[in-house]
């Protein structure tokens, strides 16, 4: 358990460091723009093609291939934790600014975090180049569901 703790204050602390340029702090875009290029963000350090495969293949390994061991998993808890983390954070200054409704930080970033997993995914499998389009289309209706209203009903 203790192990959890080092691992889940290292992560924060990562994720607790300003991104330079960080999207969400330009002002010049949208509140809408903004959020969609900070998860923008994070699909780039996946990339397309081979070197999407190439991280896809490892998180499989790692993974999903064979049971992980408790300090494998404690890992990669550690990270999605980390990743949702920073999407918190983008919602939360979204939320001060008064640019989106309050409420369920948690829930939408999960949600917004599994959009970005299956686009991840999606990356690393063959695909034409009509797939950007419909990335881009992907995440204007994720953003879109997260800046309205937002009821967990």
């Amino acid at each position: 358990m203790r192990e959890r703790a080092l691992i889940d204050t290292v992560v924060a602390g990562i994720y607790d460091v300003d991104i330079p340029h960080d999207p969400i702090n330009d002002h010049s875009l949208t509140p809408i723009a903004r959020l969609t290029e900070c998860l923008r963000l994070i699909l780039a350090q996946v990339g397309v093609g081979d070197r999407a495969r190439t991280q896809w293949g490892a998180l499989y390994e790692a993974y999903v291939a064979s049971v992980p061991s408790d300090d494998e998993a404690a890992t990669y808890l550690a990270l999605e934790r980390m990743g949702r983390h920073r999407i918190e954070r983008w919602l939360a200054t979204l939320i001060e600014e008064g640019a989106i409704p309050a409420g369920e930080i948690e829930q939408r970033a999960r949600f917004l975090a599994t959009v970005i997993s299956g686009l991840m995914t999606e990356r690393a499998l063959p695909a034409e180049a009509v797939r950007v389009e419909g990335e881009t289309e992907t995440l204007r209706l994720a953003v879109h569901a997260v800046t309205t209203a937002w009821s967990a009903a």
